[in-house]
């Protein structure tokens, strides 16, 4: 007599070792890259905010832009402006150019 199909065979386990596999690649490096993706936005808003601010005309006006700028990069300690501030400055900062 031919017998059924076995509960856990071979593909069975490799199933649960692909799964577990998986499930541990997502807990120990997806922290990592959320980490990377939100450093590369920081740098980016900063980027804009520092392009506006390098067409400012005025060089005290200029020279207290930067400061600022480099002031709230260093002050987020979790490096995640609020893209709603970025946003207001460099409307302000559009508002300046000649």
């Amino acid at each position: 007599m031919a017998r059924g199909p076995s509960s856990f065979n071979l593909v069975t386990l490799l199933l649960l070792v692909m799964i577990g596999g998986g499930g541990y690649a997502v807990w120990k490096f997806f922290p990592v890259y959320w980490q990377a993706w939100e450093v590369d936005k920081a740098l980016a808003d900063g980027t804009t905010r520092a392009y506006y601010i390098a067409k400012i005309g005025n060089g005290f006006e200029k020279a207290q832009a930067k400061e600022r700028l480099i002031a709230q990069l260093r002050a987020t300690n979790d490096l995640r402006p609020r893209v709603e501030r970025c946003e207001d400055e460099i409307v302000e900062l559009k508002r300046r150019l000649p």
